[in-house]
């Protein structure tokens, strides 16, 4: 089976009788020979269009092509991975749908705000608790503590000096 008489006639495989005879009378009046007489490559479709029609008109032909159509599609399916026939690199530009970038925005915006946040949270923390050491110092009497504690949750959310 060298050819797949369904694609010649433009169908989906295992279409029913009633696709496989309007498509021919669609395509058989569009490349009729007789309509034609100029142009030879659609005497050779028509024949190739004639050829899948005979077969798949015919019920008992029509099965046995069906029958080895799915031995084919299950070795090919099964055999190979499906990316086996698909280029290397292709220069077709690939169109995303708007659902698609929808969600690029949203990790992009999630990513940055995980890249910038999560760091200004834990210096607020980090400061907030050398903040509270500094108050529990003072408490006990520890002056020098304090200050040492004070300065270092100035320092650490980013300030540069302590006045």
């Amino acid at each position: 089976m060298n050819e797949n008489y369904y694609r010649i006639l433009g169908l989906d495989n295992f279409a029913s009788q009633k696709e496989v005879k309007e498509a021919y009378r669609k395509l058989a009046k569009k490349y009729h020979p007789d309509k034609h007489p100029d142009k030879p490559s659609y005497e050779d479709k028509f024949k190739r269009i004639s050829t899948a029609y005979s077969v798949l008109r015919d019920d008992s032909k029509k099965a046995h092509f069906d029958e080895k159509l799915k031995y084919k599609t299950s070795i090919n399916t099964s055999n190979s991975p499906r990316y086996a026939s698909a280029p290397f690199y292709s220069t077709k530009k690939r169109k995303y749908t708007p659902t698609a970038w929808m969600y690029a925005r949203i990790f992009i915006i999630a990513f940055i705000m995980a890249v910038v946040l999560i760091p200004l949270t834990l210096l607020y923390q980090s400061s907030v608790r050398y903040y509270e050491r500094g108050l529990e110092a003072l408490e006990q009497g520890d002056i020098d503590k304090s200050l040492l504690n004070f300065n270092r949750a100035m320092t650490q959310f980013g300030g540069r000096s302590v006045e």
